[in-house]
C-alpha cells in the first residue's frame, strides 16, 4: 500500500514539477490520485457515523456491543488458561 503523504508532502512534490517536468508531473499526478482515493475512503468510513446519514451507526451501542464481545473472549481465554 503506498504511503499516505500530508498535505505539506504534496506541495513539495508539486513545487518540484518545475524541476524536472515529465516525470515530476507523472508522480505528482499518481500521489494525487492516490491522496483524492484516501479521502473518498475515509470520507465513505465517516459517512457511517455523520448525524445527517439516516442509517448511521450508533456508536454507543456498537461501542457496548464490542465491549461485551472482548469481555466474553477474555473469560473464554484465562478458562483455557
Amino acid at each position: 500500500m503506498a504511503k499516505k503523504r500530508t498535505v505539506n508532502e504534496l506541495r513539495q512534490v508539486k513545487d518540484s514539477v518545475y524541476k524536472h517536468p515529465w516525470m515530476e508531473k507523472q508522480k505528482l499526478k499518481t500521489e494525487l490520485v492516490n491522496e483524492a482515493i484516501f479521502l473518498n475512503d475515509r470520507m465513505e468510513d465517516l459517512w457511517h457515523y455523520h448525524p445527517d446519514n439516516p442509517n448511521k451507526v450508533d456508536v454507543v451501542w456498537e461501542y457496548n456491543n464490542i465491549k461485551n464481545e472482548l469481555d466474553l473472549i477474555e473469560d473464554r481465554i484465562q478458562q483455557l488458561s
